[in-house]
C-alpha cells in the first residue's frame, strides 16, 4: 500500500491569521461605530471563502490488495472520493504548465500537478488522463510523487517499463 498525502498547513495558518485580523478590527470598531460590521462580514467572509477555496487536502491510496486506486479530496465545503481499478492505471505522469506572464514578458514560473494515466473504458482502446488536483503548483512536489508512485507500481507489476505495460491485466 502506498498513501501520499498533502494539506498545505502554512497557506491555511495565514489565511486564518488574516481573516482573525479582519475579525477583531471589526469587533473593535463595533464598539465605536456599526461600520465595524463591514469588516467581520466582508474581510472575515473573504477569509474564509479563500479557506474553503484554495486549502485542500489531498490523498490519494495505492491499494495492492484491494487493487484500487483512490484519489480523495477535501476542503472546507466539498469531499471527493474517486476510485479506480489498479488494473486500469498505466502510469503517473507529472502535466506541467506556465503560470501567467507579466507585461508580455514571458517570465512566468513552470507549475506542475500529477497525473494518472488511466485506460479509457468508454470502449475506444485510448487511455485518459485523471490529475490529482485541478491546481497546479510550483516546486517539486509533483514530481516527487509521480516518481514514488512509477517506482510502486513498477514493484507491484514486476517490470522496469511502464509504458509498455499497457498490456498488463
Amino acid at each position: 500500500m502506498l498513501i501520499v498525502g498533502e494539506t498545505p498547513w502554512f497557506l491555511a495558518i495565514m489565511l486564518l491569521f488574516f481573516t482573525l485580523t479582519f475579525v477583531a478590527i471589526g469587533l473593535l470598531t463595533l464598539t465605536q461605530h456599526w461600520a465595524g460590521l463591514i469588516f467581520v462580514f466582508v474581510g472575515g467572509g473573504m477569509g474564509v471563502g479563500a479557506m474553503g477555496v484554495f486549502v485542500e487536502r489531498l490523498q490519494l491510496i495505492l491499494d495492492a490488495r484491494a487493487q484500487t486506486l483512490t484519489l480523495r479530496s477535501r476542503t472546507m465545503f466539498r469531499y471527493t472520493e474517486r476510485v479506480f481499478p489498479l488494473a486500469d492505471v498505466i502510469r503517473a505522469e507529472t502535466e506541467t504548465g506556465r503560470s501567467n506572464s507579466r507585461n508580455g514578458v514571458n517570465s512566468g514560473q513552470t507549475l506542475s500537478r500529477p497525473v494518472f494515466v488511466i485506460r479509457n473504458k468508454s470502449g475506444t482502446d485510448g487511455t485518459v488522463t485523471k490529475p490529482v488536483t485541478a491546481v497546479l503548483s510550483s516546486g517539486t512536489g509533483a514530481a516527487t510523487v509521480t516518481g514514488a508512485v512509477n517506482e510502486w507500481l513498477k514493484a507491484l507489476r514486476d517490470t522496469n517499463d511502464l509504458a509498455s505495460a499497457t498490456d498488463l491485466t
